[in-house]
């Protein structure tokens, strides 16, 4: 699984410059809250994403909207094969993305505030394996939501045929 932790900042997170600060430094928080998780499926208020089963966030209650926040997901992604591979993130509002394994890193990333929407890239994946995945995710106003889904092969857009949230053992 995942370790996800919340950080309530003391001022506003309008950027993945100002939620890294508030991850590297205690005196910009005013709570944190942590916790292991499957998958990355989470919403607060606003448009739900493109997955059921929604979760609110660490330390937060589902339709209680919780303003300039941050979210690191850290742990391992176990990719099979080889070859390209469709990495997705849906939020409200920015994030960015590391998937690293034996000094290769792949990057994606949507640093400025949004509306609810998808980020989609490609990655061609050179080993199989595990990986290293940082992902840090900031709310800034408005809704709150993020998903972190994957699918082999190359996509533009979503498909709920293709993509599964990332670490659904269930779901494949």
């Amino acid at each position: 699984g995942f370790e996800v932790t919340f950080y309530k900042a003391r001022g506003t997170v309008d950027s993945i410059q100002a939620a890294e600060a508030v991850i590297a430094n205690p005196a910009l928080r005013t709570a944190t809250a942590k916790e292991q998780a499957q998958t990355i499926n989470y919403f607060n208020t606003g448009s739900p994403g493109n997955f059921d089963s929604d979760r609110p966030f660490p330390g937060t209650t589902m339709n209680a909207d919780v303003e300039d926040f941050v979210i690191l997901v850290t742990g391992k992604v176990m990719i099979p094969q080889t070859g390209n591979w469709t990495f997705g993130v849906n939020t409200d509002d920015g994030f960015a993305m590391t998937l690293t394994r034996r000094g290769k890193t792949y990057t994606s990333s949507y640093p400025d505030p949004r509306s609810p929407g998808d980020t989609l890239i490609v990655f061609n994946i050179t080993e199989s394996g595990s990986h290293d995945l940082r992902l840090v995710f900031y709310e800034r106003g408005g809704g709150s939501e993020l998903e972190l889904f994957a699918a082999r092969g190359s996509f533009t857009s979503f498909s709920s045929a293709s993509f599964r949230l990332v670490g659904d053992m269930s779901k494949g």
